[in-house]
């Protein structure tokens, strides 16, 4: 069939203004009653399930655009006495976003996302928009259509704040299109470039953490203005849907709306949902995931209530005695399987609580292990947790690493995560040392003071407006690393004026000499660097933007520390921002909650370089010791997985392959295809 000729585009173009301006004299002719039966047939026309005549279907839209706003209220009536009334309006909105937007449809389309909203059904919705909402957002391409479409891309993507997922599907399109309008002389070209711009950076701000998306605005955006931090907050309270709802139900959202765009599992692994603001959790699980030896040891344990209905009967055997090589004092460290045994039953029958979260971080593994699915929810672990991390409200990622590593057994955090620190003073006068050893599981490393020549200062929410989308600045200093760190953590400091010690055999204050060594070190180092400062001026909390240069392998204390994983801090405060790791297995690995891609060291060291505000806040190394454990283990991911476990894992897959199948039903319901034109 041949395309029509410029001469039958004219004619089809005035047929259609001939049409409209007759149905414009017709309705605006008519009274409330007629206008009203007017909109309940066109309702019942668009829904008709097998359509022949699109050319007709095309024409309902210069009805619809001339039907009052204001009589919006009657989409419900009208579809509340409907049967199969939930498939038909599915139909309905699929049929009106294969339209060209203008701005009337735009309005209409939005009073029917109300009517969504506020019967709850989330699912169809995100459903429906992750089919056409691109298709939408390309006609702000075309000079004729942007203008009408606009406000209904607007109110969809500043409505959705719970997830970033509409807003990264089109990213890619969204800077082609600033750069096809940035050098527009057409003045309405250009007041249209301005509010894309103010978009944009409201979008960044408010789903910032992903550096790698959001690469190539950052150099462009730079050369404009920037809106303050409280115009941007202002724009998302004004414009969010979501903010009236419950944090379950805006779990329901972000994990529909992330399972119906990606369905199967990187090769790089899986990723976590955010269920509303647990990428704190999400982030601190995938590094602990990366730790192999302590991996497939939670795996290989049987924590399985139907054969455990006795806590007591938790086989302990499972938890292998091994020597301990470490640079500590043998008597300080034997222990017998036996005392290890009596551990560990001790430590479930008192610790129901500790079993239950031990189970679900097992499940956790055992999916991110084999699961097929291309991200998992971690419900079911996020309801066993203390309401603290549980109610969905964004907390510190490191706090929460202390409290999950505390709930694991005794004997494997430390077998894996227990140091030893000691903590030396010598006195000046008479020379006596004193002497106190603690065990440790987390190292806090304090940062250089702000101004002091490195990183890039501090920072609040309150403030560094202009640094959103800055590129940092160099620095004429060298940038610490964090083997520096380790090495100021460990100089000697003098102890004089005010906090001069009291020696006991002097019996009286003196000037002395305090020094940290670590004697044990664990076979994994978890360490958190100490970003969040209170300052006494202003009476807050701020976060030193510092930059710490981190290294693949270095030596410290005889010891050989081989990186596996860095946590992101995304923000200007630990109860906000956003959380994602870096980290290195065979390979470079980014796990963004459900974003899971390969990376590369080179973008972990210049993450910061973008955004300023993108701090590494955690660490995880690997002892020498431990990489030659792992080296010698190399065993395959079923057999590491207890038969039980498996088991469910494998159901579990035979059930995924089912939704897929439902899904991509789901799909074709709502398809071109199935609409005949």
């Amino acid at each position: 069939m041949k395309p029509p000729t410029v001469t039958e585009i004219k004619t089809i173009r005035q047929y259609q203004e001939d049409f409209q301006n007759i149905v414009s004299n017709y309705l605006n002719s008519v009274d409330l009653n007629l206008l009203t039966n007017t909109f309940y047939q066109i309702m019942k026309i668009i829904t008709i399930q097998q359509f022949n005549n699109f050319s007709n279907f095309e024409n309902l839209k210069i009805f619809l655009r001339k039907i009052p706003i204001h009589l919006s209220y009657h989409i419900g009536i009208y579809f509340r006495n409907l049967q199969m009334f939930q498939y038909k309006f599915n139909i309905l909105l699929f049929r009106i976003l294969h339209w060209e937007i203008d701005e009337f449809i735009s309005n209409w389309l939005i009073e029917f996302i109300n009517y969504y909203c506020e019967r709850g059904n989330y699912q169809d919705l995100l459903g429906l928009l992750t089919l056409k909402f691109r298709n939408v957002f390309l006609q702000l391409f075309d000079a004729k259509l942007k203008l009408g479409a606009f406000p209904f891309i607007k109110f969809v993507l500043l409505g959705i704040t719970v997830s970033p997922f509409l807003f990264h599907l089109i990213i890619k399109d969204y800077y082609k299109l600033l750069k096809s309008l940035e050098n527009s002389k057409d003045l309405q070209h250009k007041k249209f470039f301005k509010t894309l711009l103010l978009l944009i950076n409201c979008l960044i701000y408010k789903f910032r953490g992903f550096p790698e998306l959001y690469e190539p605005f950052v150099y462009f955006l730079n050369k404009y203005e920037k809106p303050t931090e409280r115009r941007m907050k202002e724009i998302w309270e004004n414009n969010s849907w979501f903010k009236s709802f419950d944090n379950q139900s805006l779990s329901k959202v972000y994990d529909y709306s992330e399972n119906f765009i990606e369905q199967e599992r990187s090769v790089e692994g899986v990723g976590l949902k955010n269920l509303g603001n647990t990428c704190f959790i999400n982030a601190f699980i995938q590094s602990l995931f990366l730790l192999k030896s302590f991996r497939n040891e939670l795996l290989k344990l049987n924590l399985s209530n139907k054969k455990n209905k006795n806590k007591n009967n938790f086989n302990p055997n499972q938890i292998q005695s091994e020597n301990d090589n470490d640079n500590e004092n043998e008597n300080e460290n034997e222990s017998d399987s036996e005392g290890e045994n009596e551990n560990i039953n001790n430590y479930y029958s008192e610790n129901n609580k500790n079993i239950i979260i031990n189970q679900e971080l097992q499940k956790i593994f055992a999916y991110l292990l084999l699961s097929k699915r291309a991200a998992i929810s971690i419900t079911p672990f996020l309801e066993k947790l203390p309401n603290r991390y549980a109610n969905r409200t964004q907390q510190d990622s490191s706090e929460f690493g202390i409290f999950l590593l505390e709930s694991l057994n005794e004997t494997i955090r430390k077998k894996y995560f227990g140091g030893i620190q000691e903590m030396s003073i010598i006195c000046s006068e008479c020379n006596n040392i004193t002497k106190k050893k603690e065990e440790f599981i987390q190292l806090m490393l304090p940062l250089p003071q702000p101004g002091s020549g490195s990183g890039s200062g501090s920072g609040s929410e309150s403030e560094s407006e202009s640094k959103l989308l800055s590129k940092s600045k160099p620095n004429k200093k060298k940038i610490p690393t964090i083997q520096q760190l380790l090495k100021e953590l460990s100089k000697p400091e003098i102890l004089d004026g005010d906090d001069m010690y009291f020696c006991s055999k002097c019996n009286k204050k003196c000037v002395a000499t305090r020094k940290n060594q670590i004697t044990k070190y664990p076979r994994y180092l978890f360490i958190t660097l100490n970003r969040f400062i209170f300052n006494k001026k202003t009476l807050s909390i701020e976060k030193n933007l510092s930059e710490i240069l981190p290294e693949e392998n270095f030596q410290f204390d005889k010891v050989n520390l081989t990186f596996s994983s860095a946590i992101i801090h995304s923000g200007y405060s630990s109860n906000s921002g956003h959380y994602f790791t870096y980290g290195k297995n065979k390979n470079w690995v980014l796990f963004n909650d459900s974003l899971v891609k390969p990376t590369s060291f080179e973008k972990l060291k210049s993450v910061q370089k973008f955004f300023s505000y993108d701090t590494p806040y955690i660490y995880f190394y690997k002892t020498n010791q431990m990489i030659e454990e792992e080296e010698k283990k190399e065993e395959t991911n079923e057999k590491v997985i207890n038969k039980d476990l498996l088991n469910v894992i494998t159901r579990d897959n035979q059930l995924f392959l089912k939704q897929i199948q439902d899904q991509t039903n789901k799909k074709k319901l709502f398809s071109t295809t199935s609409l005949k034109k």
